[in-house]
């Protein structure tokens, strides 16, 4: 196994992040939009690795009793089919408690996933 240290003129990649980090940070955002009703451009989180980010905000938007937030993916120099998508988060304000298994969606729209 060849344990040499890499060339010294190697071209420094540029990061990005997971489609989960930028779909948590859609989601942290939203329900703090709702409750303080701030408008917030970011949102500090904490990756798997304990490394604090902070995310941009594409959208963060307060209508009655709702909140939606979302971030563009950023896969860095290692780009996948979801770099450029937009992340949505939505969150409601309801009077009973709970989740219903029905209401919780999750869905993806970009021309580069192929499933036009």
């Amino acid at each position: 196994m060849d344990k040499s240290a890499p060339p010294k003129d190697r071209k420094v990649l540029r990061t990005g992040f997971t489609t989960g980090a930028c779909a948590g940070a859609a989601a942290k955002a939203a329900p703090r939009c709702l409750v303080q009703g701030s408008m917030l451009s970011d949102i500090e989180t904490t990756l798997p690795n304990r490394t604090r980010v902070t995310f941009a905000l594409a959208r963060c938007e307060r209508l009655d009793e709702r909140a939606i937030c979302s971030v563009i993916k950023d896969a860095g120099d290692d780009p996948d089919c979801t770099h450029g998508a937009e992340l949505i988060a939505e969150v409601e304000l309801r009077t009973d408690p709970g989740i219903e298994p029905e209401e919780a969606l999750v869905w993806l729209e970009s021309p580069r996933l192929g499933w036009d």
